[in-house]
């Protein structure tokens, strides 16, 4: 086995965090769906675990950035590359899918949005990406992340260089400072959005010391099975307690934060033994940004009657995430023909010659 964690072991576990997000999002206010397992179905407690889907994302995007930003990192250089990029893509979702709301849903798009001066300020707030600082959170509900993601994006380069620093520390302060928001303010959510930064953090920091490597190395170094053993224990234990709490608590926030890492080091543990379905879920996982911000369209806005009319759990998941790729595939289409990676990259030009940068 490769001991380092991988761009394919980040797609894999991208792909199943989606899915996950699809059956929270499909089954935790639906109940009825499904066999039934005490008094709940199984959709439902499916979809209670479901919510660690975020958690699992801010993990690996904190991951990511630090293992492919290691050593010395140049702030300009950072927000002009990465942190524009994201704020691009993010702009350029928005704009296509208010243009394909209105050519194909109209009467749904005017229903969620309105028109006259409030649809104007909606989509102003949209287009920020940080109308969850008011407790707005989008014309699609999913677009609330994009506040989250864009405030530690911002913070990256400091948070790194604290975890330098302060190591392990730091991390256990800032996880004290994510508990502040036991206390919640209905349109004031910069704590909310700073409680959520733990598995970034986390991220970083398992990135900066080689965590997973460690692991693993200690795993294998003796009685392996054994030892993998106490992990598919832990895992199992975690995943029968996350499906009794109720995902949008305190308590079930922050227990996400661990099972995020217990899933992401299970997958990596693992991932050599598992023999069915890698492939799709690693396309899903490529693809899992553009069916994160659009996949409560068809669930939730457009096509929600057409997809709870099927009353088949399989059939409902594969077709949200179906109808998502199809969006998706019509917004890599408009890239192409509107040369996106292009428009990026003078963007990013443009920027550092106004601010009096050099592009290396």
């Amino acid at each position: 086995m490769n001991k380092d964690f991988t761009v394919e072991h980040t797609n894999y576990c991208k792909g199943i965090a989606i899915i996950l997000m699809v059956i929270h999002h499909l089954y935790w206010n639906s109940p009825g769906y499904g066999i039934y397992i005490g008094q709940v179905t199984l959709s439902q407690r499916i979809a209670a675990i479901g919510k660690v889907c975020v958690s699992i994302f801010l993990l690996l995007s904190g991951f990511g950035l630090a293992k492919t930003l290691k050593g010395k990192l140049e702030i300009k250089h950072f927000y002009f590359e990465r942190l524009l990029k994201l704020y691009l893509n993010y702009t350029f979702i928005v704009i296509t899918s208010i243009i394909i709301s209105l050519v194909f849903f109209r009467e749904e798009y005017s229903n969620l949005v309105g028109s006259g001066l409030k649809e104007v300020i909606l989509i102003i707030l949209n287009l920020s990406g940080l109308q969850y600082f008011i407790g707005y959170q989008g014309l699609n509900g999913a677009w609330w992340f994009m506040s989250v993601i864009l405030v530690f994006y911002l913070l990256f380069p400091f948070i790194k260089i604290l975890i330098e620093k302060y190591k392990i520390k730091f991390v256990v302060l800032f996880f004290i400072i994510s508990c502040l928001d036991i206390v919640q303010f209905q349109h004031i959510k910069i704590v909310t959005i700073i409680s959520w930064g733990f598995p970034f953090v986390l991220g970083i920091y398992l990135a900066m010391n080689n965590i997973f490597i460690k692991i693993y190395e200690y795993i294998i170094s003796k009685r392996k099975g054994a030892k993998k053993l106490i992990l598919i224990f832990i895992l199992i234990i975690s995943l029968i307690v996350k499906q009794n709490m109720d995902p949008q608590s305190f308590i079930g926030i922050k227990f996400d934060y661990f099972l995020a890492f217990i899933i992401v080091l299970s997958i990596y543990i693992f991932y050599q033994n598992i023999i069915i379905g890698k492939k799709i879920i690693c396309f899903l996982g490529k693809k899992s940004s553009d069916i994160y911000y659009l996949h409560m369209f068809i669930s939730y806005y457009y096509l929600y009657d057409l997809i709870y009319s099927m009353n088949n759990i399989f059939f409902m998941i594969i077709s949200v995430i179906a109808f998502s790729l199809i969006w998706s595939l019509v917004l890599e289409i408009i890239r192409k023909i509107i040369k996106w990676d292009e428009v990026i990259l003078y963007c990013c030009r443009y920027v550092k010659k106004v601010k009096g940068e050099t592009w290396e």
